[in-house]
């Protein structure tokens, strides 16, 4: 017999036995690590679930007692309150998914809620933070072999809580582009223009441009002018108060430039639909409309009297203005893939109530503090040129349209608005007061994010 074969008899056993080993070694690494996998998954959901609805109970107290950004104070009982509700709803909640979880934070199990505010340049965000720390231990077969203890994960989640405020903080123009590539994605002053803004600042997520002939920007204190980045404003041969500019550190978030989109899915599709309005001046008096459905609505001569009756009118083609006389109070105009355009005769509209709005809102679906809306998808124009003679009360809203402003005379018309566009552009030619108030404008409610 061979010596060599005889001393290798048994070799492959042992190689089998081996690669057995490290197979099913393999194998147990697989499933702990699924393991643990699933356990963090786990642990994830339950801290998202626990912060939210901590995050959520203080929206709710919030909102209930009436603390709102203008008046946001961490030391006011009612901001308390809700902090003290959302440690309590985040613990319920967490212990409704079987983590024990207490008030202290400091061993990663745990809630911590902080109240508090951040500069940001030329916006400053007011909140409540729910964050909740939960730590899970998981069992494994294997790799607590390899690595000489237990696998434990460490996971956490954040809600910020956000009071109710005016749309942009408060900010009384505002161009929400956040790219500054050519005149559609800026905030605009041309032509020599002369702006006062009373009550608000002036806020652009891009770039902030003006040049033409010698005109003046001026911003009343507390505010100011704020744009994103460095070097983000080009204002030549314009005088600007307060002179230096802000610049900010990071666009403003799109929750707080966000608005519901108007019912007009509540109106009925028959007799609520009105067709197109062209205003007859012939009938020698005050021509009535309802809200509902339109094509358009155009008021064109000098002898149009056109009064607009309390509600929601949604428009799916152009609403134009350039004579005559248009005037209603309490409504809302949705314009779906058309323009708003006014450039002439006297028009006095004015939105809805922002609180307590009773049958504008509740009966005729006009959404409360809003005075003019482009759809969402709407890449038009809102062009408010009208002059003295005319009057805007309420926001006007443009998410991805452009807002023009401007006068036809020595006085434009007064604008106690908040005006809100992809891009804003502000022409000269006239002296342009904007007046914004944060109790006749629409207002964010409370908000949660979960953004850790």
């Amino acid at each position: 017999m061979d010596k060599n074969t005889s001393l290798e008899k048994g070799q492959a056993i042992v190689m089998i036995a081996i690669s057995l080993v490290v197979l099913l070694g393999f194998a147990a690494l697989a499933v702990d690590g699924s393991m643990i996998y699933s356990d963090r998954r786990h642990a994830q959901n339950v801290a998202d679930a626990a912060s939210l609805a901590g995050g959520g109970r203080a929206a709710l107290e919030l909102e209930n007692n009436y603390l709102y950004y203008g008046i946001w104070n961490c030391g006011d009982s009612r901001a308390v309150n809700a902090m003290n509700a959302a440690r309590y709803w985040a613990k319920y909640r967490a212990e409704d998914n079987n983590f024990m979880i207490d008030y202290d934070y400091a061993d990663n199990h745990g809630v911590q809620v902080v109240c508090g505010q951040s500069n940001n340049g030329g916006w400053i965000d007011k909140y409540i933070d729910v964050t909740v720390y939960i730590s899970s231990t998981t069992e494994t077969y294997f790799a607590q072999l390899i690595f000489g203890h237990e696998v434990v994960n460490h996971v956490m989640a954040t809600t910020r809580v956000r009071p109710r405020s005016p749309l942009a903080f408060g900010n009384a123009i505002v161009s929400m582009s956040e790219v500054c590539n050519n005149v559609n994605d800026k905030m605009v002053f041309d032509g020599g223009v002369d702006v006062h803004v009373h009550g608000g600042g002036i806020f652009s997520n891009s770039c902030i441009e003006g040049g033409g002939s010698s005109g003046t920007i001026v911003v009343d204190e507390p505010y100011g002018l704020t744009c994103v980045g460095d070097d983000c404003a080009s204002i030549n041969n314009t005088s600007v108060t307060p002179e230096e500019i802000g610049e900010a550190t990071e666009p403003m978030p799109r929750s707080v430039l966000e608005m519901p989109v108007p019912a007009c899915n509540l109106f009925h599709p028959i007799n609520d639909d009105h067709g197109s309005f062209t205003a007859d001046g012939n009938k020698n008096g005050e021509e009535e409309i309802n809200p509902g459905y339109y094509d358009n609505i155009k008021v064109l001569n000098k002898d149009d009297n056109v009064v607009m009756k309390p509600g929601l009118y949604c428009l799916s083609g152009d609403f134009q203005v350039s004579s005559g006389l248009v005037w209603g109070t309490g409504v809302t105009i949705f314009v779906q893939s058309g323009n708003f355009e006014t450039s002439g005769g006297e028009v006095i509209l004015a939105g809805p109530p922002a609180t307590k709005c009773k049958s504008p809102c509740e009966d005729y679906h006009a959404v409360p503090g809003v005075l003019i809306y482009l759809s969402p998808n709407n890449t038009n124009s809102v062009s408010l040129l009208g002059n003295g003679e005319s009057d805007y009360t309420g926001l006007v809203y443009a998410p991805a349209g452009t807002i023009e402003v401007g006068g036809t005379g020595e006085v434009t018309a007064p604008f106690h608005t908040q005006l809100v566009g992809n891009n804003v552009q502000v022409h000269g030619g006239a002296e342009i007061d904007i007046n914004f108030n944060g109790g006749v404008v629409a207002s964010k409610a409370a908000q949660i994010e979960l953004n850790k």
